[in-house]
């Protein structure tokens, strides 16, 4: 989660040209949100198996924590400019989907698509193992090709937004792969067949398209590199997580203190930003102790928030 808040409060700012800051905006703060969702799909997996009680439990309280956190950050961030956002936003089918997909234009897009992902999860959940195969490879080749496609044609394609479902559908699959290889063998203790060779070729896979990005920003083929609609994000997120699983030692009592506190500071930092940039009238790029701040003071209100509503909206 700090590599989320990181790459919102531009603790690295992009700037012009290619650069240490650059590379670890887009290939390390931005995997982060796609390893949440191959996280979350692998838990849905090992706790619903394919059961419609607990997929309905899940899906109520995702819907309910999407209207919640998206209708108070559209309230407060659109506070004084109403008509001109639903002029801009609500007057075609297509630009529906892609500020409904955004959360209002904020980082929500993350509860829209984690319902879509626990969707898919339940859909495939008794899948043969060939068809999750078939569906990771497609969506991680449609997480490039068809945004790309759409947006030399028709740039206001919903298919073209940075927050379109269709970029995260791969994850779901990542997971459901995942636990039923666990499931398979649970002898191995944490970790599935094959999980070292996996790991290596999904990282040589993220290593030659980030070669390919750069490659064709410095042969100037394209003029930006895209936040999550990309291939590098795809098989890097995964490639990060299944890594990640070879560590054996159990979590420092600090880190699951934070990791309990995750989802509130995503849905926190957002209205401390807005409320930091209203008092101060700037928006500090590059300030550790912006970043410091709205970590800090997102991590305390999650905390003052559990205690008051019990962890209904967190």
């Amino acid at each position: 989660m700090m590599a989320v808040v990181a790459w919102h409060t531009r603790l690295f700012p992009l700037g012009r040209g290619l650069n240490t800051g650059v590379f670890v905006d887009l290939y390390v703060f931005l995997l982060a949100v796609p390893c949440f969702f191959v996280m979350s799909a692998l838990l849905f997996s090992f706790r619903g198996q394919g059961e419609w009680r607990y997929f309905s439990y899940r899906m109520e309280r995702l819907v309910y924590l999407y209207v919640f956190w998206a209708g108070l950050w559209v309230v407060i961030s659109s506070s004084g400019t109403g008509p001109q956002l639903t002029k801009a936003y609500f007057d075609s089918i297509p630009r529906v989907l892609r500020y409904l997909a955004g959360g209002g234009t904020g980082v929500f897009f993350f509860l829209f698509s984690l319902i879509i992902v626990t969707l898919l999860c339940q859909i495939f959940s008794r899948a043969p193992l060939a068809v999750l195969y078939a569906g990771l490879a497609v969506s991680l080749f449609t997480m490039g090709w068809i945004p790309a496609h759409y947006g030399h044609t028709n740039p206001n394609h919903f298919l073209t937004h940075p927050y379109s479902p269709l970029n995260f559908v791969a994850y779901a699959f990542a997971g459901l792969l995942t636990a039923r290889w666990l499931a398979s063998r649970p002898d191995l203790r944490g970790r599935f067949p094959g999980q070292l060779a996996w790991t290596l070729s999904f990282l040589t896979l993220f290593a030659a398209a980030v070669f390919m990005e750069w490659g064709a920003i410095i042969r100037r083929e394209t003029a930006t590199i895209t936040a999550y609609t990309r291939f590098s994000v795809g098989v890097g997120s995964i490639a990060v997580f299944w890594a990640l699983m070879f560590v054996r030692r159990p979590a420092p009592a600090s880190v699951r203190f934070l990791a309990d506190s995750s989802l509130g500071i995503y849905c926190l930092h957002p209205f401390v930003q807005e409320g930091y940039q209203a008092w101060t009238g700037t928006n500090p790029q590059g300030s550790l102790f912006y970043f410091v701040l709205v970590f800090v003071f997102s991590l305390v209100g999650t905390q003052l928030l559990r205690r008051v509503f019990a962890r209904g909206v967190l």
